[in-house]
């Protein structure tokens, strides 16, 4: 009793600094929500305090509250002053450790109570049949899929269209292979003189194969006992969340990627928990080699992502050596050999250069927009080979997408001497690096900072030459109604923003870390290689760069919440 009232008496103290957190972050004035926000503080620290657990949980959640709590005072500064020169501020910088201080000791609480709590879930081994998730899942999709019938098709794929038709040459902005998986559709169409009629094919073959893929993800995690409820909930997310259901009508390449990263996790899991006296068949080997090399494909940045994951998964799983190592060196040949195959027999056209430079295009903008005068003119002379003016470069500037810059940047001149202007890129960065950090921070702050808001679906049919409309019926408009509200809504946003998934993500590590299973989270690497890759990508806060995260991080959350303790 003693004991427990010593502990209250320290916990005060930290109530009062986690409520001042809140009430700084989101400048709450008083009322009803600072009310609110005055109770939540209270019970979680106090209750975090009272409640005994293992040394490790509490050293796990106090890492990584202090991580997220981080994630959030920088993304609000960046978010709404576009640069962090707030918090450096020397005057200013006390108040935001204090900010930053509350703001950990209340995340650090709730996932303190958060991984009690599911560490000592009871296991469930009630597992519905495969079959009638998949019906469930499907069904709920359904109606999207007549209410917008022959599906969602925005201008990119219209191009990916155009270019299976013959109407646009060769190119692996959007990857071939997804092209390929188009095209059985889109020719039948044609040939039976309905383009809508093969759209209309491809959304129901997408809609199958991505609810069958999710059916199995809610299967497996019965399989391994996840709680009743976690499933369900899980269930729900997938078939309800309206971005799924869009998604699956949505002729993007990030759809499938997203189902095939899923099914990469699921398979490297069972492959990090198996005994070591079992075995793992030849056919499981040549189904793995197969989703990797699927994975490298569907998106251009996931075969970076296999780079830098397989070695590190190879490393830590090192009783497995032999196998992975071929395993990953068939998929490296196979897919250089694929590249030579579009590349130099059949012609295609690589991305452009410029898709992978947008973070340091960004940068050197964002200084001739906000430094211009401290630009040498030798140094003006020499960007102005690669930009048609620094006067444009300098009013093209946004910080949040790079395609106005991109558009100015002329990459072929850049690639015959790359090195020159790398040159002039480092000398601006030397010369103003916190500028080159806000336009780093801002560019990727998205998806790591959860309350950053952005469009997530494309609802209907772009303006197109094949005389395809978007449908205007009262159930298209209430159902494009309905998820907008939720996705502008205060509380259910949060399931509209990549950096909320990154976060579930991490509390599903920091999980299996409490359970002393650290091995489990080597499958999450090749994840990390995606989201690292989209920290440099074009927009920042683009839902579907990261639908491989997003749909993988509940499953994951799922599983960490199954896997026993290692003793």
């Amino acid at each position: 009793m003693q004991h427990s009232l010593k502990r209250l008496a320290l916990a005060l103290p930290a109530c009062v600094l986690a409520f001042w957190g809140c009430v700084e972050q989101w400048q709450l004035q008083p009322g009803a929500s600072c009310a609110v926000w005055m109770l939540i503080c209270a019970a979680a620290v106090l209750a975090a305090s009272l409640l005994k657990t293992a040394r490790r949980v509490s050293i796990v959640s106090a890492a990584l509250g202090l991580l997220l709590a981080a994630f959030m005072v920088v993304g609000s500064e960046i978010h709404t002053f576009e640069t962090i020169e707030r918090l450096l501020d020397l005057r200013e910088m006390p108040k935001a450790v204090m900010r930053l201080l509350g703001l950990a000791i209340l995340a650090a609480s709730l996932l303190r109570l958060i991984s009690h709590g599911l560490m000592y879930t009871k296991p469930s081994n009630v597992t519905p049949p495969f079959w009638l998730l998949w019906l469930i899942i499907f069904s709920c999709w359904l109606p999207y899929f007549v209410v917008y019938y022959p599906g969602c098709v925005s201008n990119d794929s219209f191009n990916e269209i155009r270019t299976i038709l013959g109407q646009l040459p060769l190119n692996n902005h959007h990857p071939l292979v997804h092209q390929w998986t188009i095209a059985p559709f889109v020719l039948l169409g044609q040939a039976v003189g309905s383009l809508e009629l093969g759209i209309g094919l491809y959304s129901l073959f997408q809609m199958a194969l991505m609810s069958a893929i999710f059916a199995y993800a809610v299967w497996e995690l019965g399989r391994r006992g996840t709680s009743l409820w976690l499933r369900v909930a899980l269930l729900a997310w997938y078939a309800l969340h309206t971005v799924n259901a869009f998604y699956s009508i949505s002729m993007w390449k990030d759809v499938l990627f997203g189902g095939i990263a899923l099914l990469l996790v699921m398979q490297l899991l069972r492959l990090c928990d198996r005994s070591k006296e079992e075995k793992m068949p030849l056919r499981s080997w040549l189904m793995l080699g197969g989703t990797m090399f699927l994975f490298c494909l569907y998106r251009n940045n996931g075969y970076y992502a296999f780079l830098f994951g397989i070695p590190f998964f190879i490393l830590f799983n090192r009783r497995l050596w032999k196998p992975l190592l071929a395993t990953g060196l068939a998929v490296f040949i196979a897919i250089n050999a694929y590249q030579s195959l579009i590349f130099d027999v059949l012609g295609a056209e690589k991305s452009k250069s410029g898709e992978s430079l947008s973070v340091p295009l960004q940068q050197i903008a964002r200084t001739v927009r906000y430094h211009h005068r401290s630009v040498t003119d030798e140094e003006t002379a020499i960007l102005e080979e690669i930009f048609p003016s620094v006067e444009e470069v300098r009013w093209a500037y946004i910080p949040h997408i790079s395609d106005p810059v991109k558009d100015l940047f002329q990459a072929d001149v850049f690639n015959a001497d790359p090195l020159r202007y790398a040159k002039v890129w480092l000398q601006l960065g030397l010369r103003h690096p916190l500028v080159y950090l806000d336009a780093f921070l801002y560019q990727g702050h998205g998806y790591w900072y959860p309350d950053t808001p952005y469009w997530t679906v494309y609802v209907g049919i772009y303006e197109n030459e094949f005389g395809l409309t978007t449908p205007a019926t009262h159930a298209a408009q209430a159902l494009h109604s309905h998820h907008d509200r939720l996705e502008w809504n205060r509380v259910t946003g949060w399931l509209y923003r990549p950096g909320s998934y990154v976060w579930l993500t991490l509390i599903a590590c920091g999980l299996l870390l409490c359970k002393k299973r650290a091995k489990l989270l080597t499958p999450v690497l090749f994840l990390l290689g995606v989201w690292l890759t989209t920290l440099l990508s074009p927009v920042y806060a683009e839902y579907r760069y990261v639908y491989s995260i997003i749909v993988a991080a509940p499953f994951l959350l799922g599983m960490a919440q199954a896997i026993p303790p290692k003793t």
